[in-house]
């Protein structure tokens, strides 16, 4: 919890995997920011154990006022090891025209943030 790292998407198509251990009733922010929005649009998948996909989010980059970053809020039901994925999707309709790229120009930074009443994450 409270950590982030700094890391590229590369080769193309790739999707990085984290892993967290929660307890019941935790909340917690997960985001990835891209380091350049003209070159990654972030989307962050949460899943159980079981790898079964629990909510995802992706901003869709409609509009020249919204940055492709990823924001999701969720809770924890059980204890034990939770995941959640980043990768890039440039489109909201992965557009093969506009394909996802790869290397090590391609960064974003990822993040775990234990949310609570005390926290006051925006």
């Amino acid at each position: 919890m409270n950590t982030s790292a700094v890391l590229p998407l590369a080769p193309s198509g790739d999707v990085d995997w984290f892993r967290f251990y929660g307890s019941p009733g935790d909340l917690v922010l997960l985001s990835a920011s891209a380091d350049d929005t003209e070159k990654v649009d972030t989307v962050i998948v949460y899943a159980d154990a079981e790898g079964n996909e629990i909510a995802f989010n992706d901003d869709f980059d409609r509009g020249s006022s919204i940055a492709p970053d990823s924001r999701l809020y969720t809770g924890v039901s059980a204890p034990g090891l939770w995941y959640f994925s980043v990768q890039d999707r440039r489109t909201w309709f992965n557009d093969p025209r506009n394909p996802s790229g790869g290397g090590a120009d391609h960064t974003y930074t990822a993040s775990l943030v234990q949310a609570g009443p005390d926290s006051y994450i925006t």
